[in-house]
């Protein structure tokens, strides 16, 4: 983004390693807290299963531990989905809060973690359901969220601004 121009107006792009290494350790941490919250849920789930089956065999209740430990993988999943779906999130608003064209125009993005996570875990369910056919509407709705998210400022008419663009020169290589 910084070694490119439009109409001979620089790309800035203000964020550095910092930005996205704070967005990286707030979604280790939340997803390390789901994964532990998840391994609560299936020990607990294995100690009420352990009790029911007091007069059970050692072997059958190793069976049922082992069990409740292999359905947990899948459980594991879920907090993985959610951390990668903030982790998109907020690394999306952090390029877009961090962008501009020289001292003409800044961008600035909206994009609320939260919702977006929600939106993620609304689009896998019902792509789930519907078993993919779902899905190119799920990606569509959430291109508009991101789309809808991010807004343009600029300094003074942006018809100013156009036409001042396409009067400088610029060369065509790509």
């Amino acid at each position: 983004m910084t070694r490119t121009s439009l109409g001979g107006e620089m790309g800035v792009f203000k964020a550095d390693f910092s930005d996205f290494f704070k967005a990286g350790l707030v979604c280790v941490g939340v997803a390390m807290l789901a994964c532990l919250a998840v391994f609560a849920l299936v020990f607990g789930t294995t100690l009420g299963l352990g009790g029911l089956l007091r007069n059970a065999s050692m072997g059958g209740k190793a069976m049922m531990v082992g069990l409740a430990f292999i359905a947990a993988i899948p459980l594991l999943l879920v907090p993985v989905y959610i951390t990668l779906a903030a982790w998109q999130a907020m690394v999306f608003r952090t390029v877009w809060n961090q962008a501009g064209l020289s001292g003409m125009a800044r961008s600035k993005c909206r994009l609320n973690t939260r919702r977006f996570v929600l939106l993620r875990t609304k689009n896998i369910f019902l792509t789930l359901l519907t078993l993919g056919l779902y899905r190119p509407f799920a990606a569509i709705s959430e291109y508009r969220v991101k789309a809808g998210s991010v807004r343009l400022y600029t300094r003074g008419d942006i018809n100013a601004l156009a036409s001042r663009l396409a009067q400088q020169k610029s060369s065509s290589a790509g």
